[in-house]
């Protein structure tokens, strides 16, 4: 199977990069239909609405594949990662070194669903992959407008840990 790369299409690789460092990196999720207004009310809400209007975008993936140890005994591995839904009729993004190396592909979307996905391309340098189930009437994640995003007004909903929050001293 030839890899179809992002990198050799401009537009692709631009907005996917966008949307991996808005999203995935960043973990800020900025909703907005393409107008200032729009960014304006989507600044306003907390990070439980974020939460809530996205939750049913995101999906589970489970990845199996196999490899052998350095005394040449094989054995399947099994990985897990997450992704969103871009499209409703079922593309999804997610990293790369989530799908890397996988054997098979299986995606768990919010309604407990599951598929098997086929990648569809991937750009290892920039750690992005598009993987597509078959499936319709998902629920696409909702991404604001880059050209809004001003760091001051930019809502975002971040994941942390007791360990990750530095302490007073």
């Amino acid at each position: 199977m030839k890899a179809f790369t992002i990198s050799s299409h401009p537009f692709l690789q631009k907005t996917l990069c966008l949307v991996l460092l808005a999203c995935l990196i960043a973990g800020c999720v900025a909703i907005g239909g393409g107008n200032q207004t729009a960014f304006a009310e989507a600044a306003d809400l907390s990070p439980a609405d974020l939460y809530e209007q996205n939750v049913n975008s995101t999906v589970g993936i489970t990845i199996s594949g196999e490899t052998s140890s350095r005394y040449g005994y094989g054995y399947t591995y099994q990985a897990s990662g997450s992704g969103f839904i871009i499209t409703s009729d079922g593309y999804i993004l997610t990293n790369y070194h989530v799908i890397n190396g996988s054997k098979t592909v299986t995606v768990a979307t919010y309604d407990h669903n599951t598929y098997d996905a086929k990648v569809i391309g991937y750009d290892a340098s920039n750690d992005i992959a598009v993987i597509k189930i078959d499936a319709e009437n998902l629920k696409p994640v909702t991404l604001g407008d880059s050209d809004w995003a001003i760091p001051t007004r930019c809502a975002s909903a971040r994941v942390s840990t007791p360990s990750a929050t530095p302490s007073a001293s």
